[in-house]
């Protein structure tokens, strides 16, 4: 049982406790699961109140700094999309009537079935948006305010590299050029890339093959390769667009005259899923393949990539014909029956935790703890000795470009 809670401000003299406990240690859920779990109540006298109430929220949460006409403190332009919005009574009366629950410690049980919904993003963590699922534990008081409680959980959508198109890959990227200088120029320079596929889970290597026909009679500084993320964040008539590089590898130079081949593994770090079903946020990722042939020109390929939630060679072979009283073809077997056919663990997202408490929240709550959603790792060089993977980005490169969408 996992227990974390985080409770509002009110002195703690009468509540002694207002804790969350969910049944699945690991607090991550995939579409069509169960949500379960226990409040606990912790009363030192008894206490008026209209009800106990367990809730289940999904929203995408966007605030976007806003400069302009600001004198003190800083401004925000938020946008929230919901996602889910569902409560139980778990004690008390649903129709508002008053009641008295006497002095002591109770646990009552809440159960939510997550719709088996293929459009439900995510979770992500990143500065001041998020994607975030949450169980919310309120006592209803009259004429009082609400003591609250929040416990954040991780949620997945399912995306399954094993599957096509997913499981294939991308065409050859191409690209040519010529160095002039004067009345001359110089034979063409082409730069190819192409992957093994175009969905990877954390952990895995994405197999890059790299050729540089160069048929100049200049020598060329080394291919670089990045891995980016690209997110969108949209509030109402602003759209920033957000670059992170995860991952970068350079070549060795390549000489005149030479047919240069170079196929390096990139290992992907432990980051947040593909994510393009919310309106408000979207994250996508992309290999950058470039070669700079003189300063200011540079050779540059884009190959996008799929970040998935089911690893490579796990969940298709038992997902695609079911037997009676497995799941449904759209949700993953057990954890357990996962492991089995890989060894991956779950782990924390390299951007690390972020505070739970919102900008601008006005709600009556004290967020003392951070919270970092946990992507499935398949176990390779980023967990040396079997140790969780602490890896950061091995360069971060902010790229923020404002649009406006006012018609």
């Amino acid at each position: 049982m996992f227990k974390w809670s985080a409770t509002n401000s009110i002195p703690m003299t009468v509540l002694q406790a207002l804790d969350i406990v969910l049944s699945d240690q690991m607090a991550i859920y995939f579409p069509g699961q169960t949500v379960e779990g226990v409040i606990i109540v912790h009363i030192s006298e008894a206490m008026k109140m209209r009800s106990i109430k367990a809730s289940i929220l999904g929203y995408s949460y966007t605030a976007i700094e806003d400069p302009g006409g600001l004198r003190l403190g800083v401004l925000f332009t938020r946008e929230k999309e919901k996602h889910l919005d569902e409560t139980m009574v778990v004690w008390g009366d649903a129709n508002g009537s008053e009641d008295v629950l006497a002095a002591g410690k109770y646990n009552f049980n809440f159960q939510f079935k997550l719709p088996n919904d293929a459009q439900l993003p995510s979770s992500f963590e990143y500065r001041t948006s998020h994607i975030r699922y949450e169980i919310m534990a309120t006592i209803d008081r009259p004429w009082k305010s609400d003591h609250l409680s929040k416990r954040a959980f991780t949620f997945l959508q399912i995306i399954d590299v094993n599957k096509p198109p997913l499981s294939q890959p991308l065409p050859p990227k191409e690209a040519e050029t010529s160095i002039c200088c004067l009345c001359c120029t110089s034979g063409p320079i082409t730069l190819k890339a192409s992957i093994d596929r175009s969905g990877y889970c954390p952990g895995e290597s994405i197999s890059l093959k790299t050729e540089c026909i160069n048929n100049t009679n200049t020598d060329m500084e080394g291919i670089q390769v990045r891995l980016y993320r690209i997110d969108s964040r949209t509030v109402p008539g602003r759209t920033i667009i957000h670059n992170e590089i995860y991952s970068k590898l350079c070549s060795d130079p390549i000489k005149e005259l030479q047919n240069f081949t170079w196929n390096p593994a990139i290992t992907v770090p432990v980051v947040a899923p593909t994510i393009n079903t919310s309106k408000s946020i979207t994250v996508s990722y992309e290999l950058q393949v470039s070669l700079t042939v003189l300063s200011g020109n540079t050779l540059e390929l884009k190959i996008p990539i799929t970040i998935g939630t089911i690893p490579l060679h796990v969940a298709a072979p038992n997902i695609a014909n079911p037997s009676p009283g497995q799941s449904p073809p759209d949700v993953p077997p057990s954890y357990d029956a996962i492991h089995e056919a890989v060894s991956y663990d779950y782990m924390e997202c390299v951007d690390g935790p972020y505070e739970l408490k919102e900008i601008d929240s006005r709600e009556y709550v004290t967020y003392k703890l951070s919270f970092a959603p946990l992507y499935p790792c398949v176990k390779s060089s980023l967990q040396a000795n079997n140790s969780p993977v602490t890896n950061q980005p091995t360069t971060t490169h902010v790229d923020d470009v404002a649009i406006s969408t006012n018609q």
